[in-house]
Order: structure tokens, then sequence, then C-alpha cells
């Protein structure tokens, strides 16, 4: 039987499927998160958010508005989800930063913004707003952390699900000859730094990356 490691702890339901399909799970948190004191009060500027964490530090922060009215862009489905179940305008959802970005070039260059983000975000967007003049703020809404821990076991498939994860996992194991399933593109890029043996979701979302192991449970190409 194939061993499979998950760099987060996942739903049982999905625990079951991956048993299912013939891997033998391990699991552990490698990363874990901490909400910082955020006063969210973007005003007329337009919020951005990359993640579901800082979405909840700012609802942490505006515990009787929640987003109502306020108008957001930001980085995958999951976000979006929340960010209107709390009353927030999602203008914009993309798959990834540099998407988002590439938004924000074309169709908000007259607009203002406040970038809620975690201590280890990416340089996309920053350096987007910086290159195109635009008047924004950054506020750190959560910090990551990584959580050591060594296996003394080999693996062959890992499912990672960001680059903080991939750091966290390889600072303390070798890849060996795992093949890393990957949420997106910036945790497949960091991936790439450590082995040639990586395969990418069709979406950033964690339904895909299910889908992407359960179908080859047995294989383990290079991408």
């Amino acid at each position: 039987m194939k061993r499979l490691l998950s760099t987060k702890i996942l739903p049982e339901p999905l625990q079951a499927r991956i048993l299912a399909a013939g891997w033998k799970l391990t699991q552990y948190n490698a990363i874990s998160i901490e909400l910082l004191p955020v006063e969210f009060s973007p005003g007329d500027r337009l919020a951005i958010f990359t993640s579901k964490q800082a979405v909840r530090a700012c609802l942490a922060g505006s515990p009787d508005t929640g987003l109502s009215a306020v108008s957001c862009l930001c980085v995958g489905a999951g976000t979006a989800a929340l960010i209107r179940d709390h009353a927030g305008v999602v203008l914009e959802s993309a798959s990834s930063a540099t998407e988002l970005a590439s938004r924000i070039a074309k169709k908000y260059t007259d607009k203002s913004f406040v970038y809620y983000c975690g201590n280890r975000r990416l340089d996309v967007l920053p350096e987007t707003l910086d290159k195109l003049g635009l008047d924004w703020q950054e506020v750190i809404a959560y910090r990551t952390n990584t959580v050591d821990q060594t296996f003394d076991q080999t693996f062959d498939g890992i499912l990672f699900y960001s680059p903080s994860g991939v750091e966290s996992f390889t600072g303390s194991n070798a890849m060996g000859g795992a093949t890393a399933y990957c949420i997106g593109p910036t945790t497949a890029a960091e991936a790439k730094k450590h082995t040639e043996k990586y395969k990418l979701a069709r979406s950033p979302d964690l339904e895909a990356l299910m889908a992407l192991v359960i179908q080859i449970p047995t294989q383990s190409k290079t991408t």
C-alpha cells in the first residue's frame, strides 16, 4: 500500500475517500495560524484578501458590522464565499495573486486599497501596486508559524496546501522519492525547489486536490 502524508489535518469524509482510494494516510498540521488584533476600517478603499485567515482576523476586529457593504478583491473561492457570508461585496475573485494583480492593473488603477495579509505574504501584489503608483496600505492580519516535525518513514506522496507548508516540512525532512501534490501554483513553485516530482491541482481548492490524488493513487509521474 502506498503511503500519503497530508500536511494538514483533513475532515473525516476526505480521509475516508483517500483511504478508499488505496492510500495509507498520515497527517499533521505543518503550520499554525495566529490571528492578530486588527482594527478593520477600510473606509472607501477596496479591501484585498488573499486568504480566509485574513478575513477571519478582520471579522474578529469588526464584531458588530462584519464586512457589511465593504468592496473586496480576493484570491480563492473559499475566501470569496467567506466574504459573502459576512455581507461583503466581492468585486473580483481570482485563482492566484498573480491573476488578481493583473485584474487590478486592468480595471482598478483609479482606486485605493488596504491589503490584509499574513506575515509570509508573497510580493506579487505589493510590487504591482507600487509599480502602478497606487495608493495602498498593508495590514498584517495573521502570523503563519511553522511546526517542526520529523518523520522516520518515507512517503510516496505528500499533500501541500501552501508554500509555508512546503517550507515547514522540508525544514525537517527530505522529500525523498515522494511526489508533491500541490493545491496551487505558488505552492508548486516552492515544491519545485525541493523535488522534480510534483503535480498541480486543476484549481486552487481542496476538492480539486483530492480529485488529483484519488484519481492516481498508484502513479508517480514527474510534471
